[in-house]
């Protein structure tokens, strides 16, 4: 019954996602109960926040969720400014290395198909896509490239910072199979919960229990976190894209220390975030996690840095 809500709305949305015009149908109950419980998320979550320009973005997304319909969250100002890259001027050559890579039809042509949940912008390009997802296409395009990476073949991949949940689902739409963690924060972590439960996934919160393949983990703090921490020889892969080389320095630290034995790596950043160096840090990263293979590369259609780690073994690798 679930699976066939999921279908309905999916045809629903489809009809109307790529022609939104701020009006939406009364949304069935399943909605209503998803809607509920991240309204009620909101108004429980404590005003404690790392810096003024984030104090305020919270308070906008508060009152959003709180007053608009959140299954339009994906229109909102606040979060195209933050997480949803709508048409990025560099998103026609992002798409076309995705188009003349050797996995166009077998591996991304399908993946980059977008979930009208939420309502994405569709792409002027791609219009059964988004910008938001052909930038994280092209993120695991990097990695797949670097390291021959098959996708299906991971146990195990831990996200942080998550956004509100879209890398997460193309992993899923690229075949992989195993628990995927995705650590953020509070609000993030809730937005993810809608999302991902919209979209008719399954989503837990850690406690004390053992991962399950094809579940969707979310974790709010380290202690957490270090349940999962990926043992030696591990099928796992660590994602963060512009995500870490934003955060303080003792969570950088932190964040990695309990990274340190997963099999690949994927870090996207800019070269510069409030007076921090990325490049030194990632560059010194690197140097000392020594026994992982290290690719550096600038991105020249837009202002990034890739650092792409993988260990020495046949794990996951592409024939």
């Amino acid at each position: 019954m679930k699976i066939l809500n999921v279908l309905r709305r999916e045809v629903r949305y489809a009809r109307a996602a790529f022609h939104f015009d701020k009006r939406l149908l009364p949304p069935p109950d399943f909605e209503k109960k998803l809607i509920g419980q991240l309204r009620q998320h909101f108004k429980n979550l404590p005003p404690s926040l790392p810096s003024p320009s984030w104090a305020s973005f919270a308070r906008e997304l508060k009152e959003l969720v709180l007053t608009s319909d959140p299954r339009a969250f994906l229109r909102w100002k606040v979060i195209q400014n933050t997480m949803f890259m709508v048409n990025p001027p560099y998103i026609a050559a992002l798409l076309q290395e995705l188009h003349s890579s050797e996995g166009w039809l077998t591996l991304w042509h399908d993946a980059l198909k977008e979930s009208p949940f939420g309502f994405p912008s569709p792409s002027p390009l791609l219009p059964e896509s988004s910008g938001n997802l052909i930038v994280h296409a092209f993120h695991l395009l990097q990695l797949h490239n670097a390291t021959r990476l098959n996708f299906d073949q991971l146990k195990l991949v831990i996200e942080f910072g998550g956004g509100y949940g879209s890398m997460c689902r193309l992993f899923r739409q690229l075949g992989f199979k195993g628990a995927y963690v995705i650590y953020d924060l509070p609000e993030f972590s809730y937005l993810q919960e809608f999302y991902l439960q919209g979209l008719g996934l399954p989503v837990a919160r850690l406690i004390d229990q053992d991962l399950k393949a094809g579940y969707n983990y979310l974790v709010t703090d380290t202690a957490r976190l270090k349940q999962v921490s990926p043992k030696p020889g591990s099928s796992s892969l660590f994602v963060a894209t512009f995500s870490l080389s934003e955060s303080p320095d003792q969570l950088r630290q932190d964040i990695l220390s309990l990274m340190q034995d997963c099999h690949y790596y994927l870090f996207a950043y800019q070269s510069k975030f409030d007076e921090v160096d990325n490049i030194a840090f990632f560059e010194e990263y690197a140097q000392k996690m020594s026994d992982v293979r290290w690719m550096h590369r600038v991105c020249d259609l837009f202002e990034g840095h890739y650092l792409l780690g993988k260990r020495p073994s046949d794990i996951g690798r592409a024939k």
